[in-house]
């Protein structure tokens, strides 16, 4: 599932948005899915960002709206549409106010935070290197398959180091839905 990684700037946090609808909204606030797929209303085409489906995966393609101010990866978009890529920086911009929306676009595999078995071998965290206890909240990199310390008491090792300490993967962690 991609994702996409949204700067709020009046709280001064990041927000990972899981995209689990077809189509979605962006603009200088909050990015909105679309339930149809069609953005409703009169007024100009919204920016958007829209699933393509192919045979083993899918591609999100951003289109950008009529009157929109927007860069991808620092430059201005050269053309209607851009494919999205991992990690491709996404900046729109409202011309009346003068500010950017700084967005992130992730490919990659989210990540579960889950105790660490207690039949598992004893082993080091890769980001802080203090030893990992059986029970305790960890995420195991998907890519190389190494744990790291998930404990939300400021011992968040996989969210300090923006993912995985040592082969560098980037993987969201999963937000539990809300009840």
């Amino acid at each position: 599932m991609a994702y996409l990684w949204f700067e709020d700037l009046a709280l001064n946090r990041w927000f990972t948005v899981p995209l689990t609808g077809d189509a979605w909204i962006l603009s200088t606030s909050a990015p909105k899915v679309l339930q149809d797929g069609h953005p409703t209303g009169s007024g100009p085409r919204p920016t958007m960002m829209v699933r393509r489906q192919r045979a083993a995966d899918s591609q999100w393609i951003l289109l950008a709206g009529r009157e929109a101010h927007l860069r991808v990866n620092g430059a201005p978009m050269a053309f209607v549409t851009h494919i999205l890529q991992d990690y491709d920086e996404i900046l729109i911009g409202d011309s009346n106010e003068g500010s950017w929306q700084r967005c992130f676009f992730s490919a990659a595999r989210a990540v579960s935070v889950t105790p660490f078995p207690a039949d598992a071998d004893p082993v080091a965290c890769s980001h802080c290197e203090q030893p990992i206890l059986a029970g305790q909240s960890t995420v195991q990199c998907p890519a190389c398959g190494l744990w790291h310390h998930q404990l939300g008491n400021g011992q968040s090792c996989w969210t300090l180091a923006q993912g995985c300490a040592a082969c560098g993967c980037r993987a969201p962690v999963e937000t539990p839905p809300r009840a």
